[in-house]
C-alpha cells in the first residue's frame, strides 16, 4: 500500500534532491539546508564512462560539481569540467536499515520514465505479470513511481500484488529508500538504474527479469533535455539486452535463486571510498555560516565547520577606522547644516537693517554722530565721565 507523506523538499538545486543536502545539514547541527552553489548529481551513473554522449545536468564549467567516483570526475575535468570532486552519491550519506531482512522476500522495481517521455504500452504490464509468477515462492511487492500508479494500479490488483510507492522529492526519501531496501532480500527491475546498485550496496540479491525494458528513442526525443542534446540518442545501446548482458552478467541469473549480491561493484560504483565527512561536504557545497540556516550556531562555530577564513587583525582594525570616520563624517554634516542654519537667519536679520539704513534718518542721525565726535575730540570730553 501508500507509504505515509513525508515532508516535500524545496528544490532550489541539485544537491536538494530527495533530501542529500538535509542529510548533510543535519549531520551539522542545521535543521534546513543552505543553498548550494554546487551541483551534486542526485542518482548513479549505471553506464561507463567516457561514453560517446553524456551531458551534466548542471552545464556550467564554472561551477563545483560533485560526482560519485574519481573514474567519473576524471572524465568530467577531460571535457572542460575542472571543479569537478568525486565525494560519492548522495546516497553512501545514509544510515545502515535496522529493519531485519525478510527472507525470499522480492521488492520489484520496474523502470519508470520522467514526465515527458511517452509510455511505452504495455510492457510494463507485461513484466508485472512476469513477477507475477515468482509467488508463492517468494512474498512479492511492487515498487512504483509514484506518477506512473494510476497507470499500473489496475493490473497490480488484479494480479493480487502488493505495492508501495517509491522515492518522492521528499526531505528524507533517501533515508526512506535505504531502510526499505535493507528489509528485502532480493530486488528486481525490467532495466539498468540507480535502484539496483543501491540495492546492492544495502545487501540484497539483485536480477533485472525478461520482457526487458527498451529505451526508444521515438518516446524520449520529445523530452526537452533531449531536444536540446540530441547526441543523448547514442546512450541508448547502453540499454539493449545484448550491451547489459556483456557489461554486467551476473544481473542474469538462470533463475532467481542464482542471483547474487555484488557488493563490490556498487561500492565502487557509488563511490564508497569517496566519502567526505559532512563538514567537508558543507564547504564543497559552497554554504556560508553567514546563510540564514546558520543561526542557530554561533558565527565561530559555523564559520569553523564551514571552512569560512577568519579575517587578520590589521583588517579588522581598518574596518574600525572606517567606521569611526563615517561617524564623524556624519557629525560634521549635522555641524555644517546647524552653521548653515544659523547663518541664514543672520543674513535674514541683516537683510531686515537695509530700509533703515537708507532712509533719511538714518542719514541725518550718521551726520550728528560724526559732529559729536569731533566736539568730544576738541574740548576732550569723556563721555565714561559725564555719565558716572
Amino acid at each position: 500500500m501508500e507509504r505515509g507523506k513525508l515532508q516535500e523538499v524545496p528544490i532550489r538545486c541539485e544537491a536538494d534532491y530527495y533530501g542529500a543536502s538535509l542529510l548533510v545539514a543535519r549531520e551539522i547541527g542545521l535543521h534546513s539546508a543552505p543553498v548550494s552553489r554546487s551541483s551534486w548529481v542526485h542518482g548513479c551513473d549505471v553506464l561507463p564512462v567516457p561514453r560517446p554522449a553524456f551531458t551534466p545536468m548542471q552545464d556550467d564549467p564554472e561551477m563545483t560539481h560533485l560526482v560519485a567516483n574519481q573514474r567519473t570526475a576524471d572524465w568530467w575535468i577531460a571535457h572542460g569540467y575542472t571543479k569537478a570532486i568525486a565525494v560519492g552519491c548522495p546516497f553512501v550519506y545514509t544510515q545502515p536499515s535496522r529493519s531485519p531482512r525478510v527472507a525470499n522476500s522480492v521488492l520489484a522495481m520496474p523502470n519508470h520514465r520522467p514526465k515527458g517521455v511517452k509510455s511505452d504500452g504495455n510492457s510494463q504490464d507485461a513484466w508485472l505479470r512476469k513477477v507475477a509468477d515468482l509467488q508463492p515462492q517468494y512474498q512479492v511487492t511492487i515498487s512504483v513511481y509514484q506518477d506512473e500508479l494510476p497507470e499500473l494500479l489496475p493490473t497490480i490488483q488484479k494480479l493480487g500484488m502488493s505495492y508501495i510507492t517509491g522515492a518522492k522529492l521528499e526531505c528524507d526519501s533517501l533515508q526512506h529508500i535505504r531502510d526499505l531496501l535493507g528489509s528485502f532480500e532480493f530486488v528486481v527491475s525490467d532495466a539498468q538504474g540507480s535502484h539496483l546498485p543501491y540495492a546492492a550496496y544495502c545487501g540484497c540479491k539483485v536480477a533485472i527479469l525478461p520482457p526487458y525494458y527498451q529505451r526508444l528513442w521515438e518516446n524520449i526525443k520529445d523530452h526537452p533535455h533531449m531536444q536540446k542534446h540530441p547526441s543523448m540518442k547514442d546512450n541508448l545501446v547502453y540499454y539493449t539486452a545484448e550491451n547489459m548482458h556483456s557489461r554486467m552478467p551476473w544481473m542474469f541469473p538462470a533463475s532467481l535463486n542464482d542471483a547474487i549480491c555484488p557488493k563490490e561493484w556498487a561500492d565502487d560504483l557509488l563511490g564508497v571510498t569517496e566519502r567526505k565527512s559532512s563538514e567537508e561536504l558543507a564547504r564543497l557545497l559552497g554554504w556560508s555560516a553567514d546563510a540564514p540556516e546558520c543561526g542557530s550556531i554561533p558565527y565561530p562555530g559555523a564559520a569553523e565547520i564551514l571552512g569560512a577564513v577568519n579575517p587578520n587583525l590589521e583588517h579588522l582594525e581598518s574596518l574600525r577606522r572606517i567606521e569611526k570616520q563615517s561617524q564623524e563624517i556624519v557629525e560634521l554634516k549635522l555641524e555644517c547644516k546647524a552653521l548653515r542654519a544659523e547663518a541664514k537667519r543672520n543674513q535674514k536679520r541683516i537683510d531686515s537693517y537695509q530700509p533703515f539704513a537708507q532712509s533719511t534718518s538714518a542719514r541725518l542721525a550718521r551726520g550728528f554722530y560724526s559732529i559729536e565726535k569731533r566736539l568730544r575730540a576738541w574740548f576732550k570730553i569723556d563721555v565714561r565721565k559725564l555719565q558716572r
